[in-house]
């Protein structure tokens, strides 16, 4: 995986407060919170290393390894937005490109000439709803969960370690602009709402049982929208409780989702000197 990437999942998972997480979560996260302060950082696995040293590595399918005494974490990462996917990726990052591709090159260049500098809004017309990024989760999951057997075989094969369980575990990113929100109880209180609030996921998760948990990331402090981290541990039991529990699970078909209205504006910037 991108060192840049890397880096984004250790600085996320390094020390990060999460609040509703059940005793089970707790207990999970302080086992891999204990492998990130201890660890040391390497660019392959050191066999000869004494055991007791857990160790953190870039890996390919999946992307990172936690390699404790007693287990491994297997993360793979993968990014989700909430416009429409193809099998070209988000809409909404094409549009995007494409848009500041076209300012920069044709109409930018001209009026920096003559302005010394220039700004220029163009509209993206591509939906960002919030079932487009519940969707867009279920469906890179799914494609995510079914090479785990693979993930598998590739650390046991280059890594040589039999006497360690294997625990593999999602880090999804939310790469959105705006989260969608729901006006909880009756009131006009706002709360920022993702999939993982979203009781047809933690259904969903019930039948995963290859996954040891998913990590969930929001960081989008530029817009003045709060950081917002959350692990979900899948074991059956503690599904259970998530599934009962109204501080952290809505039932979607029971409460209005409310999405930013489109069309999003990019504004490109550049200056020249004359």
């Amino acid at each position: 995986m991108k060192v840049e990437d890397s880096e984004y999942i250790f600085n996320s998972l390094s020390g990060a407060v999460i609040n509703n997480l059940s005793i089970s979560e707790q207990n999970e996260l302080l086992k891999i919170n204990s492998i990130l302060k201890t660890a040391r950082r390497l660019e392959e696995y050191n066999p000869n290393l004494d055991k007791s040293i857990s160790q953190i590595i870039n890996f390919e399918e999946p992307d990172l390894l936690l390699i404790s005494s007693n287990a491994i974490y297997a993360v793979e990462h993968f990014k989700i937005d909430a416009s429409t996917f193809t099998k070209k990726g988000s809409t909404f990052k094409r549009k995007y490109n494409k848009k500041y591709s076209e300012s920069i090159n044709d109409k930018i260049k001209t009026k920096l000439e003559a302005d010394g500098f220039a700004m220029i809004s163009e509209e993206i017309e591509t939906p960002l709803m919030y079932q487009n990024l519940y969707d867009n989760l279920v469906n890179i999951f799914n494609k995510h969960y079914l090479k785990i057997t693979k993930y598998r075989e590739n650390i046991e094969s280059k890594l040589k370690i039999k006497d360690r369980a294997i625990k593999f575990v999602f880090f999804v990113q939310y790469d959105c602009i705006f989260p969608s929100f729901i006006f909880k109880d009756n009131s006009n209180k706002m709360r920022f709402i993702f999939p993982d609030n979203d009781l047809r996921f933690i259904e969903f998760c019930k039948s995963k049982e290859n996954l040891n948990g998913i990590y969930f990331d929001y960081n989008r402090n530029s817009y003045n929208f709060s950081n917002r981290k959350r692990f979900l541990l899948l074991d059956n039991d503690n599904l259970i409780y998530q599934q009962n529990n109204t501080d952290m699970t809505y039932d979607f078909t029971k409460v209005q989702v409310h999405d930013y209205s489109n069309p999003i504006a990019t504004t490109v910037v550049a200056s020249i000197k004359k």
